[in-house]
This record gives C-alpha cells, sequence and structure tokens, in this order.
C-alpha cells in the first residue's frame, strides 16, 4: 500500500509540474519583458488569437531573439515531457501488458461467445423440428380421437344395418321392423353428415314395403292353411258333437260303448297267496297300457282346432302392421278375407270336394 501510495504522489508531482510548464517559463537574461508576454500570449491565447500575436511578434522585429526564446521554450517542454514519460513508461507498459491480455481474454470470450451462438443455433433448430413435429404428432392424435369417435358413432348404425339385412334374409320381419325404426330415429340422426348415411337411408326405403308385402304374403299362407285344414276340423267337429251327444246310434250299441268305457277305467285287481302265507293284492295295469297304446293313433283325432291351426303368423302380421301405422288395413284385409272364406263355407252344397270349391272362390289380394 505504501509503494502504491509513493508512486501516486510521484505521478501528481510530476502531473503538477506538466501542468505548471504549460503555464509558467523560465526567465533568460537576454529575454526581454515583451518577448515573455508574447510566449505567455502563444501558450494562453486560442487558435483564433495566434496570428494577432505573430503580427506583433514582427512589428517589433525581433525576431530573431524571439525564435531563440521559442526554441528554448520548445526544448524546456521537451525535457518535461521525457520526464513524465520516463514516470509513466512502466505504467504504460503494464498498461499495455494488461490491454494484450484483455485483447486475449476477449478474443476466448468471442470464440465462446461463436460456439455457444453456434450451439445454441443448432439446438433452436433442433427445438424448433421437435416442437413441428409435436405439433403435427398432436393434429394427428387430435384427428385419430376424433375419427374414433366418429367411427364409433358410426358402428352402430353399421352393425344395426348388418343385422336387419340378416333378420331379412331369415324372413324375421318384425324384428327387422323394429331395428329399421330405431335406425331411422336414433342412430342416423346422430351421423347425417356423412354421405354413406345417405346411401344406407336410400337403400331402407324400400325395406318397410318390402316388410309390408312378406307379410301380406305370411298372411296369405295363414290363409291357405286354415283353407286346407278347415275340412278336418269340421269333420273333428263333427265327429266330437256326435260321439258326446250318440246322435245316429241305437241303444244296443249305446250299452255296449258305455260298458267299455267303464271296463276301461276300472283297474284289475289279483288277489295272490306269498310263500309266507301271506295275502297280496296286485293291480295289472297291462290292460290300460295296451288302451293307451292303441289310442296312441288316434292322438290326432283328439287335437283341437287351435292345435291343427298355428296363430303366430297373424299375431306377428298384427304386430308388424301396428308398428308400420297401417293397423286399419290390415284389420280390415282381415275381415274381408274371413267373410269371404264364410261365405264359401256356407254355399258348399257338400257335393264337391272342399279344395276345388277354395279354388274356385273370389278371395280379394292384398293391396
Amino acid at each position: 500500500m505504501d509503494g502504491t501510495s509513493q508512486a501516486s504522489t510521484a505521478k501528481d508531482t510530476a502531473r503538477g509540474s506538466s501542468d505548471t510548464a504549460s503555464t509558467s517559463y523560465q526567465a533568460y537574461p537576454e529575454m526581454s519583458a515583451e518577448q515573455e508576454f508574447f510566449l505567455y500570449e502563444l501558450e494562453t491565447t486560442d487558435s483564433g488569437s495566434v496570428g494577432l500575436v505573430l503580427r506583433a511578434i514582427y512589428e517589433c522585429g525581433d525576431v530573431h531573439k524571439f525564435s531563440r526564446a521559442l526554441e528554448r521554450r520548445i526544448a524546456q517542454y521537451d525535457k518535461n515531457i521525457l520526464k513524465v514519460c520516463s514516470f509513466h513508461f512502466q505504467g504504460y507498459i503494464d498498461a499495455i501488458d494488461q490491454l494484450v491480455q484483455l485483447k486475449e481474454k476477449c478474443s476466448e470470450i468471442k470464440q465462446d461467445v461463436k460456439e455457444i451462438d453456434e450451439d445454441i443455433h443448432v439446438k433452436s433448430e433442433r427445438l424448433h423440428k421437435q416442437s413441428a413435429e409435436v405439433v403435427r404428432y398432436r393434429k394427428l392424435q387430435k384427428n385419430v380421437t376424433t375419427a374414433i369417435d366418429q367411427i364409433t358413432m358410426c358402428l352402430p348404425v353399421l352393425d344395426n344395418y348388418a343385422k336387419l339385412q340378416e333378420l331379412m334374409k331369415n324372413k324375421k320381419y318384425y324384428l327387422a321392423l323394429k331395428v329399421l325404426e330405431e335406425l331411422d330415429h336414433t342412430y342416423l340422426n346422430h351421423v347425417d353428415k356423412y354421405r354413406f348415411t345417405q346411401t344406407l337411408a336410400n337403400s331402407m326405403r324400400p325395406i318397410r314395403e318390402e316388410i309390408r308385402l312378406k307379410t301380406f304374403d305370411e298372411f296369405k299362407d295363414f290363409l291357405a292353411n286354415i283353407r286346407r285344414v278347415s275340412e278336418r276340423i269340421g269333420d273333428r267337429a263333427s265327429k266330437n258333437i256326435a260321439k258326446e251327444s250318440l246322435f245316429g246310434i241305437s241303444d244296443h250299441e249305446k250299452k255296449r260303448r258305455i260298458e267299455e268305457e267303464v271296463k276301461k277305467n276300472t283297474p284289475r285287481e289279483d288277489i295272490r297267496l306269498s310263500s309266507d302265507g301271506s295275502v297280496s293284492l296286485r293291480r295289472d295295469s297291462t290292460d290300460k297300457l295296451l288302451h293307451r297304446t292303441s289310442t296312441g293313433d288316434d292322438d290326432d283325432e283328439n287335437l283341437s282346432a287351435q292345435d291343427l291351426i298355428d296363430f303366430t303368423p297373424i299375431h306377428r302380421c298384427c304386430q308388424i302392421f301396428n308398428v308400420l301405422g297401417d293397423r286399419e288395413t290390415f284389420d280390415d284385409f282381415y275381415r274381408k278375407q274371413r267373410k269371404e272364406q264364410a261365405k264359401v263355407i256356407i254355399r258348399w252344397d257338400g257335393t264337391s270336394p272342399l279344395s276345388n270349391v277354395w279354388d274356385r272362390s273370389p278371395l280379394t289380394s292384398a293391396t
């Protein structure tokens, strides 16, 4: 710390001497007061007044003296400058060394900054590419999610349409009509913005009419089945009435049939003596089994009209026309057909087979 303070003191001293030299001068014996004034004016005045000072020197006529005095002053200033430079030379060298070191450090820093900049540039480009990839994949993920959601909404439509085709193929018209109603009122409304739904809707429009016609055909088959079994039903009804009322049978035949019926319903009992001397009673059901076997072939005769006719088609047709909203048309057609059948039966004279009468009957067709 003391060396530093002394150096700073010396520098201040040198700086003070140089400042004093710039504003004062050493007087010489041959230098007049006027020359001293001219030198002072040159040192202290601004550049605009130099011309006036020089003019005054030339007017006085002592130019050579003034020149010698000016040279001495310049030599004195050179000495002062040399002293100052000698005193500050080591500081100047140190400053230059520091500047060189600073230059080297600046070069290193510049190189580091350049490398960092290049690294940042490379990483920023990589980050930009990755961010672009992330944005693209997010859009792709969003599109995939949207597509999955829309396909999930469309799958019930396609499944039900395939189910509708399968039901139509298997002639399950009521279930097919239910599926068709569900498609029209539930599923197609959610996906009506897609073009394939228009194609499905166009293909489903004639299905209702097809179901209606197929139902009428099934109903006609039901009526035809009634015509086929009507003769058997009438014959069976006539025999049952005659059997119950014993109509057209003699008294002797009535008595015999009653005795046979009682005998059939009365079990036969045998009394036997066992080996230990006890009496056992055994009922023989052989006759009953034989009776059941003999009557097995006549089971068809015990069937009622409801057993001979399957009313499932008419119930199915009724349900289908109810869903179609055309129940009155079906009811009118059914009543008309049954009235025509009743008229045919009433007009039959019994001389010709009933099947021929059905063939000639003017039954109306479904419209």
